[in-house]
């Protein structure tokens, strides 16, 4: 197999993972507050195209600092800046609703954790 065709193969299989992706999130986007949907598939929209543009330059970036590790690492790190900006909204629901529970489950700390391992472990 050349490299060219592995490179068809992967990229094909690229898009149709983020084609299948979309219209699950656009339908649980819905699902999360049923009354403004349209805001909501808006702003889920325009979040997905912000971070399909910006990829290539974080890529770019860390590439000429010649530290890809960078990139993952830097997801972990907004992705706990994220959930800690979520905390406070978390707490209001709780006020709102004292029997539920919006705990992350094991499966969400999961991802990042095998992600920086295996950054720190290509070095």
């Amino acid at each position: 197999m050349t490299a060219q065709s592995m490179l068809l193969i992967a990229t094909g299989c690229l898009g149709l993972g983020f084609g299948l992706l979309v219209p699950t999130l656009n339908s649980v986007a819905g699902l999360l507050n049923p009354s403004k949907v349209d805001t909501m598939l808006l702003s889920l929209n325009a979040l997905l195209g912000v971070g399909t543009t910006l990829a290539p330059v974080f890529i770019a970036l860390f590439t000429a600092i010649g530290s890809w590790v960078g990139l993952p690492l830097s997801l972990v790190v907004l992705l706990i800046l994220l959930s800690l900006f979520s905390l406070p909204l978390n707490s209001q629901e709780k006020k709102a609703h004292s029997r539920a529970c919006h705990c992350h489950p094991a499966r969400f700390w999961s991802s990042p954790l095998l992600l920086s391992c295996m950054a720190s472990s290509k070095r």
